[in-house]
């Protein structure tokens, strides 16, 4: 599995540098050299993508793919449970689209997992207004519910 792994890290590095402003690529790396014991340069990995995002007032991305592109690498620390280090790229997805109910469900998570259930609570809410017939923020809504309450 090791041979693979390498192989892996070495192609996706290579599609990295050609193609820096893909967060899909960086995340897969990401999530391979996290899976190799590798969890500093994955980390670096995520970093220097997000940094290229940061200087969004260049790029021609649209403000629906630039959040997405955030809600990708909050996606990876959420994933490797280091979430604390989701909510920056969650902040940066709501402070481009407020309105996200993907981002306000995800945020809704790392708070919940970081025993911050008022903050979980207010962002399932706003979700579930903004989409109401979406049953995983339903469903997740009444499970921050039931626990808050036992």
């Amino acid at each position: 599995h090791l041979h693979k792994f390498a192989q892996a890290v070495f192609y996706l590095q290579k599609a990295s540098f050609l193609y820096p402003l893909h967060p899909e690529i960086h995340v897969l790396l990401a999530e391979v050299l996290f899976h190799s014991n590798r969890p500093k340069e994955a980390f670096f990995t995520i970093q220097k993508c997000q940094a290229a995002y940061s200087h969004h007032a260049h790029l021609q991305v649209s403000a629906k793919a630039l959040a997405a592109a955030h809600i990708k690498f909050a996606r990876f620390f959420l994933g490797v449970s280091e979430f604390q280090r989701a909510l920056d790229p969650l902040n940066t997805a709501l402070s481009i689209r407020p309105n996200y109910p993907a981002a306000l469900k995800d945020r809704a998570f790392a708070f919940s997992n970081l025993g911050l259930f008022q903050q979980a609570q207010a962002d399932l809410l706003a979700a579930q207004a903004l989409d109401p017939f979406d049953d995983e923020i339903s469903n997740a809504l009444l499970s921050l519910l039931r626990s808050s309450s036992s």
